[in-house]
């Protein structure tokens, strides 16, 4: 039987874990700048001199950087994440399920009824995104909305509501702003998925350098992907530090545990769990593996590709199998 963990000790360990992931993202940060002196002054770091003048700059990089990508984690991340989605039609009779569902969630909680989204997604899966208590957002699959009743809809928001309250996601909006920056940003931005829009109203940067520059676009893209290059082996050593020592491992444990305590219905949250493992969703729009680890279960890997290959590898989900067995345990 696993120990149980109380929402409270769960808060605690979270923002210990912000602040190691505080201090872990800026000795990162800082240990690369001071590799980048090295290799500018071809391998003088060590002497005296250019070993405090690499040191100065390297600190002074890492002071203005780092302060940077966690505000921007802060105040531009749930916009950031918003934009890889697209919204999808609600009839006023799912809007009354998902609410009437959420607000009796919230009420044996005691939590703040965070806002809710349905996205175009076909399978069973939710993921919440918070700034803090009041600025809650729960986003639920268009599969969701129509394969699960309103006990399973419970346990659902159930289990998210938990990563609100537990500070689970102010990790993730740190841990994607500082280790998933460039990515996310590009995926968001550059990619033309438009903030929440239909298709036909995002804008298509390609089409637009292309007909406005020509074969010059192609130096562009050129130069634009020996960047990316350079700049994605900076922040590998980040993402790679993020998924090892600041994520916590347990969450979706936990979650299912609260998920149990706040419904009592084991059933449900059984049956929430099974659903969105035989209903996987569908890969998120533009293949992006850094918000993967956010969603009540995992999304369907693309067969083949590479992130696939390294979500298989991360585990960012524990197996349905444990999660039920974690369940039985404590019915």
């Amino acid at each position: 039987m696993r120990e149980r963990v109380y929402l409270y000790d769960a808060i605690a360990s979270n923002r210990r874990r912000i602040a190691l992931g505080v201090f872990v993202f800026f000795t990162v940060i800082l240990l690369e700048s001071l590799a980048v002196a090295a290799i500018v002054t071809r391998g003088q770091v060590f002497a005296w001199k250019p070993f405090l003048l690499s040191s100065a700059v390297a600190l002074g990089v890492t002071l203005v950087l780092f302060p940077l990508l966690a505000c921007w984690a802060y105040f531009k991340g749930k916009q950031a994440i918003l934009r890889l989605f697209l919204t999808a039609p609600l009839s006023e009779q799912d809007e009354r399920k998902l609410r009437h569902a959420l607000v009796n969630v919230c009420i044996a909680a005691g939590a703040e009824e965070p806002d809710i989204l349905v996205i175009a997604n076909n399978g069973v899966n939710a993921i919440s995104l918070a700034r803090g208590y009041q600025e809650g957002l729960i986003l639920v699959s268009r599969g969701a909305v129509e394969n699960l009743n309103r006990d399973e809809l419970e346990a659902l928001f159930a289990h998210e509501v938990y990563h609100i309250m537990s500070h689970d996601t102010w990790i993730w909006m740190l841990g994607l702003g500082v280790s998933a920056f460039l990515p996310l940003a590009f995926s968001a931005y550059w990619s033309g998925a438009g903030k929440l829009v239909d298709v036909e109203e995002r804008p298509v940067f390609t089409n637009l350098f292309l007909r406005e520059f020509g074969l010059h676009f192609l130096v562009v893209c050129v130069s634009f992907v020996i960047v990316w290059v350079i700049l994605a082996v900076f922040w590998i050593p980040l993402w790679a530090a993020y998924f090892a020592f600041v994520l916590p491992g347990n969450r979706d444990f936990l979650a299912d545990s609260q998920a149990l305590l706040i419904t009592r219905n084991p059933e449900a949250v059984v049956s929430a769990l099974k659903k969105s493992d035989i209903m996987r969703s569908d890969p998120i729009r533009g293949d992006n593996v850094f918000v993967n680890h956010m969603f009540f279960n995992q999304p369907l890997k693309p067969p083949g590709s590479i992130t696939g290959w390294l979500i298989q590898h991360l585990h960012t989900h524990p197996c349905i199998e444990n999660r039920l067995e974690c369940i039985a345990s404590m019915t």
